[in-house]
């Protein structure tokens, strides 16, 4: 699909499509705290909005890879490439994303879901817009059609590649050439479970009817990963560690792809991950050494970290002190710069309300 023909789309999907069925929010709301308190039903949210028969004439089949753009974006001239390859406290609130001491408004974009790359932002808004922000413009980018779980986004810890599900596809979106690496049809799995599950350098993993790893050096699938227990879930890749989630609430780390061993028993969930070199896994509460299953989870000072959101280098990394990966609206929570090396932890930012994490999964407090 061409640059013209995925902007034609996006309009003529406006156009023509009634607008999508409202959500049922107490649903939604009561699936996210389910996932979110680790049982082991899969929570599934939204649903797959209809495409007009007009717009699926340039819904492209098979692999789409575009040219570059010369750095242009709708009319809006980007940044530097690579000007975001710094990793701060990041956040967003409403329309504001917080990158350290900056600010970006988004206006009047509610942002529902956020990733960082080396470029700038990727952000999903209230009406499943996905949008790019790297503080010279706000440009749309695509959309996605409905999505499964909390996870919206998916984003390597440094690089330019941001992707997500569109309906059937799944899109990888290069944020330093401004165009569209990969889109191709996604194999269902059970109940049509489609999902971005992560990216790993130029490996993009795909889940649905196993996992299909694309490269996106070549455009080409290597290989379709079929665990032993199909309802097995991928949570991370990291420096070629899988983090695979087991049904019965433990997961599996290791660098081959069909690994039973060695089991995490306290680590399952979507907010579950590696660090960007391995050494370390995330829960949503607990934080272990990978390779001596040492829990290493910080439990001095006051408050105590609850929710690992972001990782700032191979050691450090952002909590929360709300444990459910979103705001309390009933008592401000705070953020903190941890070192899992030492165990030790700071306030960096205090007294927040509802905002979105940098993490690709959605916030709570956009169901309501």
């Amino acid at each position: 699909m061409t640059d013209v023909e995925t902007k034609l789309r996006s309009k003529l999907r406006k156009a023509v499509e009634p607008p999508p069925a409202p959500i049922s929010v107490g649903a939604v709301a009561n699936r996210v705290r389910m996932r979110r308190r680790q049982l082991t039903i899969m929570a599934t949210v939204g649903g797959a909005l209809a495409v007009a028969t007009v717009t699926a004439a340039v819904v492209a089949v098979g692999v789409t890879q575009h040219g570059d753009t010369g750095g242009l974006r709708d009319g809006v001239v980007s940044g530097p490439s690579g000007m975001f390859t710094e990793k701060r406290v990041t956040y967003a609130e409403g329309s504001t994303i917080h990158y350290g001491d900056q600010t970006i408004d988004v206006s009047p974009h509610q942002i529902f879901a956020l990733v960082q790359t080396d470029d700038g932002f990727v952000f999903v808004d209230q009406d499943f817009e996905v949008s790019f922000a790297d503080g010279t413009g706000v440009e749309e980018i695509g959309h996605t059609e409905g999505f499964w779980g909390d996870l919206v986004l998916a984003a390597d810890d440094t690089g330019s590649y941001v992707g997500w599900i569109d309906g059937d596809d799944v899109v990888v979106y290069d944020t330093a050439r401004g165009a569209e690496a990969l889109r191709v049809p996604v194999r269902p799995g059970e109940g049509g479970y489609r999902a971005m599950a992560a990216i790993d350098g130029d490996l993009v993993y795909v889940q649905g009817s196993g996992v299909d790893v694309w490269n996106l050096t070549t455009g080409s699938k290597t290989e379709t990963i079929t665990r032993s227990d199909p309802s097995d879930e991928l949570g991370d890749v990291a420096n070629g560690y899988y983090l695979w989630h087991h049904f019965n609430g433990t997961s599996v780390v290791s660098p081959n792809p069909n690994a039973e061993q060695p089991v995490f028993n306290k680590i399952s969930g979507d907010e579950a991950h590696l660090s960007p070199d391995a050494t370390y896994v995330a829960g949503s509460i607990m934080l272990f050494e990978r390779t001596t299953q040492r829990d290493i989870t910080p439990r001095e000072g006051n408050p105590l970290p609850w929710v690992t959101l972001q990782w700032l280098d191979d050691d450090r990394y952002v909590a929360d002190t709300d444990d459910m990966h979103t705001s309390a609206r009933d008592e401000p929570h705070d953020l903190l710069i941890c070192t899992a090396s030492t165990g030790t932890c700071r306030i960096a930012v205090d007294s927040l309300g509802d905002i979105a994490y940098p993490d690709g999964i959605a916030h709570e407090g956009a169901w309501h």
